[in-house]
């Protein structure tokens, strides 16, 4: 039975991040380095939108970003595929706009296109803009959210990603015992 070493770094062969629902007007750069002291790897940034933020702030934001190390989900809210329901099409110059603008940032690792295609023509919608983002820009990742799409068991699907990240970077080994001496209270 061992303790995992918490000393280690983290890599980005295992990207740590979370949802960032704030806007990039009203969360500071400064928020940067919390981030990279919480080990956050790769991170969504804040919101953006066309119509209502300057995109000289998100680069600001991905260029600290990059200077911590980190890569990023650019959130453009206007690419949110939901916007483009009846026109999917409609999507590719928006995109465009945004590859054009944020794309071939260093710390971009790709663009989130939406939450929760419910229904035929929202998963059609939203097969589309992944396609189009694919089409433009296929060195980049295309970030959906299709956690919230099925049931699974709290944990369940975050502890063989725990296992396969302590066997391969050699902090365990397929026969160690680890005995959690947690309990719930």
């Amino acid at each position: 039975m061992s303790n995992l070493p918490c000393e280690k770094k983290p890599s980005f062969r295992y990207p740590i991040g979370f949802w960032n629902y704030p806007s990039v007007q009203v969360t500071p750069v400064s928020q940067v380095e919390s981030w990279k002291r919480a080990g956050i790897t790769c991170n969504q940034t804040p919101f953006f939108s066309y119509g209502s933020h300057d995109p000289a702030d998100m680069v600001a934001m991905l260029d600290e970003m990059h200077r911590a190390g980190m890569r990023a989900f650019v959130c453009v809210s206007d690419l949110d595929f939901h916007r483009f329901l009846q026109d999917p099409e409609a999507f590719r110059p928006v995109f465009a706009r945004a590859y054009a603008d944020f794309g071939r940032h260093p710390a971009t690792y790709g663009f989130f296109i939406g939450d929760e295609p419910l229904n035929g023509q929202e998963f059609s919608a939203c097969v589309r803009a992944y396609q189009i983002m694919r089409e433009i820009a296929p060195e980049l990742t295309p970030l959906l959210n299709r956690a919230t799409q099925e049931f699974y068991y709290p944990g369940s699907t975050f502890k063989p990603l725990v296992a396969i990240a302590a066997l391969e970077e050699g902090l365990t080994t397929p026969t160690e015992k680890i005995q959690d001496t947690v309990t719930a209270r």
